[in-house]
């Protein structure tokens, strides 16, 4: 979005003064605050004004922000909430839903008529600060919580035997696997893949984990699994690193699995 604002970040040419009154500058009167339409009147709280502006815009967007400008704040993030809602599909997770609702009260503060009511930039930021450490943190504990064991897995499928394979692919084998609560998951094993690092898997896993669709199946765990052995090498001993590495996922009734499967599994090899 390319901002019609002439006036945004006008104050800080007058050399610090807090409140100055100045003839009319070229902008867009709907990113003007009160004061300064009222009486011409530039505090740093001009900029907050037009940031709010534009953060309502960018989150209602423009069709909705017309239609619903007049409403009250309340009526006003209920459907700014409908619109991202409807926009995701129905998709949208609880943290997304924290996001929106915080990024729409922190507009409407900004555009309070009182400029005194305004937050600072300062706030505005330790506000949008702490959105980023809440979702680092349910981001960590829901990776620690689905780490599944190499052995615990091979408990579920009877240490991956034949007989519980229920499909293949060009990156591994299926099997299915009985959790201690009776569910039914799908363990599939990844063939060794020397182009994904430890952190690449660790990052796919988190995107994964984000993905909430009723038409894609859900990941369960996974495991990541180092050991080391001793090998042959040019005549010699030596040590090797062995990683195995599986993704969970809940398994789905009828059908070729694998191709259910295959769309989930492009996810975190892409």
């Amino acid at each position: 979005m390319m901002p019609k604002i002439g006036g945004f970040g006008f104050y800080r040419l007058f050399d610090s003064i807090e409140a100055s009154n100045t003839p009319e500058v070229t902008a867009t009167r709907v990113y003007m605050p009160p004061e300064y339409i009222s009486k011409r009147l530039i505090t740093p709280k001009f900029d907050v004004f037009s940031l709010g502006i534009i953060i309502l815009q960018i989150m209602a967007g423009k069709e909705s922000y017309t239609k619903c400008i007049d409403t009250s704040p309340e009526v006003f993030i209920e459907s700014v909430y409908e619109f991202w809602v409807n926009r995701m599909q129905g998709t949208i997770s609880k943290h997304t839903s924290r996001e929106v609702r915080t990024c729409i009260e922190i507009a409407l503060k900004c555009v309070e008529f009182s400029r005194e009511k305004r937050p600072t930039i300062k706030e505005i930021i330790q506000k949008l600060n702490k959105i980023d450490i809440v979702e680092c943190s349910s981001i960590h504990q829901l990776y620690r919580a689905k780490e599944f064991s190499f052995e615990f897995l091979e408990n579920i499928t009877d240490k991956f035997s034949k007989q519980n394979i229920v499909g293949r692919g060009g990156y591994g084998i299926i099997y299915k696997g009985v959790l201690k609560d009776g569910e039914e998951v799908a363990v599939k094993k990844l063939h060794q893949m020397l182009w994904i690092d430890d952190e690449q898997f660790k990052n796919e896993l988190n995107n994964l984990m984000r993905v909430q669709h009723k038409n894609i199946v859900r990941l369960v765990g996974y495991c990541h699994h180092a050991s080391h052995i001793f090998v042959e090498y040019e005549g010699k001993h030596v040590s090797a690193s062995v990683v195995e590495r599986a993704i969970c996922l809940e398994y789905v009734q009828g059908g070729n699995l694998d191709n259910q499967l295959s769309g989930m599994i492009l996810l975190y090899l892409h």
